[in-house]
């Protein structure tokens, strides 16, 4: 008997998370290697996401401890045989048998979670998920380094699988925009080093008069600095924020963009950049991360944390060059591909 697959989505949020969750999903629906789909979560968020999906109550906030607890009613509702799978660290070591993906160790440095005592819990938590799960997932092999250089019981049991890009995405073309502008895409954290792409902008802003910088994404309380900073460079009135864009608006603030820049000092796949390149941004990002080994050359890569080399790359760019080169770039990285990686992960690892 197939098995069936039971999918924690506790707290899927608007971001890169809720996202994979979403689109793997689908990915894994369009396939025939279980016999049922159960999504574990709010049903007001989760209904809908796959058809045919049943949906089972599962309502917490992130990193709830009644998480792992709930699990087992959770798994009581799905007869075996049967496999857990849980897109965030976030999930229930108490699984039998369960897969887990890392996306990144944000969590355990300052700049991802505010308090040593928060990070404390959030690395037991990680380290039970690591010692656990019957595999590991995570999205690059930068990632996968870092993971098992912290968590030496992971080495053997993680695989790096690339994301992909929805269609949304390849499907978006440049509007008549009135506006010409750079982009900035990512929630409005310390790690993501906005400062970057404010002060290049700040440097190129004289020569370009009518180029503005666009940074879609959550205000964060870190936004107060950013907002701050540009105000001492005198760029403020140019920098505009945007939030709560579905899926196609932002594809066509993508296509729309003169180029996307990735400041990030650490990511734990560089989604954005996938599909910025799949809807005609040119990219130009930090050689940092795992930027390198997910763009390659179809992007400009420029020093970590230098305004000035980020500068001289926004006016040396070839966009209708980097454009060609993204979009090509893009198309290897596809949700059926990736899916079909996890499916089979998850059959080996299924009760």
């Amino acid at each position: 008997m197939k098995p069936a697959l039971l999918v924690d989505a506790h707290s899927p949020g608007p971001s890169g998370l809720g996202r994979y969750t979403r689109e793997m999903l689908r990915a894994l629906a369009g396939r025939d290697d279980f016999r049922a789909i159960h999504i574990a979560g709010d049903p007001a968020e989760v209904s809908g996401w796959v058809s045919g999906a049943t949906v089972i109550p599962f309502k917490h906030r992130r990193h709830s401890p009644w998480v792992p607890r709930d699990w087992s009613r959770v798994e009581a509702a799905v007869p075996g045989p049967r496999v857990s799978w849980f897109p965030h660290w976030d999930g229930a070591w108490t699984a039998r048998p369960g897969v887990t993906t890392i996306h990144d160790l944000l969590s355990l440095q300052e700049s991802g979670i505010v308090g040593a005592a928060k990070r404390a819990y959030a690395r037991a938590w990680m380290q039970r998920m690591v010692r656990h799960s019957a595999a590991l997932v995570t999205g690059s092999e930068h990632t996968a380094l870092q993971v098992v250089a912290e968590f030496p019981e992971a080495a053997g049991k993680i695989t790096a699988i690339h994301h992909g890009v929805a269609d949304v995405f390849f499907d978006a073309r440049p509007s008549a925009s009135p506006m010409r502008y750079l982009l900035t895409v990512g929630n409005k954290r310390p790690h993501k080093r906005f400062e970057t792409a404010i002060r290049a902008f700040a440097r190129v802003a004289p020569e370009r008069p009518e180029l503005q910088l666009v940074m879609v994404g959550h205000r964060d309380p870190h936004a107060s600095a950013l907002r701050a900073l540009a105000a001492s460079l005198g760029v403020a009135q140019r920098i505009h924020d945007a939030t709560a864009l579905t899926d196609a608006e932002l594809a066509q603030r993508y296509a729309n963009a003169e180029a996307m820049l990735l400041t990030s000092r650490d990511e734990g796949f560089g989604l954005i950049a996938i599909e910025a390149m799949a809807a005609g941004a040119p990219v130009i990002a930090v050689d940092r991360g795992p930027f390198r080994e997910v763009v390659g050359e179809a992007g400009i890569l420029v020093p970590f944390d230098d305004d000035r080399a980020m500068a001289d790359a926004i006016r040396t760019l070839d966009r209708a060059h980097y454009i060609a080169l993204g979009r090509a770039r893009a198309e290897a990285f596809t949700w059926a591909r990736a899916a079909a990686e996890l499916a089979r992960i998850l059959l080996a690892a299924a009760d």
